[in-house]
């Protein structure tokens, strides 16, 4: 019993200087929060006031903010033609919630839509789903005409790398002339003399096409049978009977040629990479694009037309090439330099029509994969490991 007493007498005494050593502890929490709350608040009025001052004494650097409280109330008749914002189509997902929402991040959205979608107007609609991607905003688009050299030289001013792209890649036109061979060749043309003016360019990179190696693709070359290979070693070869398409890129790569023959000191250098049929997954979800359309067509054998149905008819083979070493051709023909004058082709196996429908829709090829255009070059110059055409197919089904 004593010792029981003895006990509680201990833990009583222990008890209150635990819960005395605890009150001074709290009382010095509270006492350190407070303080630090009030100068944090100091602090945050004096900002606050300070911020408010600034705005108060700054001065308007806008046209009509001196005349007009709001935006909406400047006569259309008073603005300059990129504020009549009335005409913007605001790009999908432009202002998705974020991580950032803050005030500068709206004003990076509304800095995009003024630069892409008011300067631009409703013509760049159809490039929206760019502005989706990463990094969207390094991107700047602007719709020109490629036969107008001032707006060339405008595009390429201060650029270090130009990439050009040359064709429009249609197999429907109504004026082959107007539509494809004017704005390849005459492009083309354009952009060389611009460029030559453009000091600050250090590279030039053509995308080509197989089809300035062969306008028959992807029938063979006249001369080769089917099975025959084709390389960068082969002369170039063009028919009169090839598709207008075709035949302008063919012309625009001897355009090419010929200036480099005729400009042998040149500042720049001029590189160009020949893709064969590019297919594969898109990036965005937009399924316009001929080579996504022609996949839809072959995976549902599909002949809109003709020209189609002798794909079928005579399963012909395709040389076919991830869209991703396509982009990581023409990236690496960019950056690598002494590539000056060289064309490469760009391509992976080859297969029947029939077999590219069944590997559409994810089923085993029946023939053995060929490799007709050969891409060893690219290989060991451009360090490209071409993906497999089943890969490829398959992750455009997938």
């Amino acid at each position: 019993m004593a010792t029981n007493q003895k006990f509680l007498q201990d833990y009583t005494k222990h008890v209150k200087s635990t819960s005395t050593k605890q009150s001074r502890k709290f009382k010095d929490i509270d006492l350190n929060f407070i303080k630090n709350f009030f100068v944090v608040l100091i602090v945050f009025l004096l900002t606050t006031s300070y911020s408010a001052l600034a705005k108060k004494e700054e001065k308007k650097d806008c046209t009509y903010c001196n005349k007009y409280e709001k935006l909406k109330d400047w006569p259309l008749e008073e603005r300059p033609e990129a504020f009549i914002y009335e005409e913007i189509d605001y790009p999908e997902g432009m202002f998705l919630p974020t991580s950032v929402t803050s005030k500068a991040r709206q004003g990076e959205a509304g800095g995009k839509v003024y630069k892409r979608f008011v300067k631009g107007k409703g013509t760049l609609n159809k490039y929206q789903h760019l502005m989706n991607f990463d990094y969207s905003d390094h991107l700047y688009i602007s719709e020109l005409n490629v036969e107008d050299k001032s707006q060339l030289k405008e595009f390429v001013k201060d650029c270090d790398i130009v990439v050009h792209g040359g064709t429009p890649f249609q197999l429907d036109f109504k004026d082959a002339k107007t539509e494809l061979f004017d704005p390849t060749i005459k492009g083309t043309e354009n952009f060389l003399e611009v460029i030559s003016e453009t000091p600050t360019v250090e590279k030039v990179v053509l995308i080509a096409s197989v089809a300035a190696w062969n306008t028959n693709f992807p029938l063979p070359a006249g001369g080769k049978s089917p099975n025959d290979k084709f390389s960068e070693n082969d002369a170039p070869f063009i028919s009169e009977e090839s598709h207008p398409y075709a035949q302008a890129k063919f012309i625009a790569n001897q355009t090419v040629n010929d200036y480099i023959k005729k400009h042998p000191n040149l500042d720049f250098e001029i590189t160009s990479v020949s893709p064969v049929m590019v297919m594969g997954k898109s990036l965005s979800n937009r399924e316009d694009s001929t080579s996504t359309g022609l996949q839809f067509l072959f995976k549902n054998k599909i002949a809109p037309n003709p020209f189609i149905q002798m794909f079928y008819d005579n399963d012909v083979d395709f040389a076919i090439v991830n869209v991703k070493d396509v982009a990581e051709g023409v990236y690496k023909a960019a950056t690598i330099p002494g590539l000056h004058g060289k064309n490469y082709l760009l391509s992976g196996e080859s297969y029947p029509v029939s077999d590219v429908s069944s590997m559409l829709n994810n089923l085993p090829p029946k023939h053995a994969a060929k490799v007709i255009y050969q891409n060893k070059l690219a290989e060991r110059e451009l360090g490209l490991p071409f993906q497999s055409v089943k890969k490829t197919l398959n992750q455009f089904s997938n």
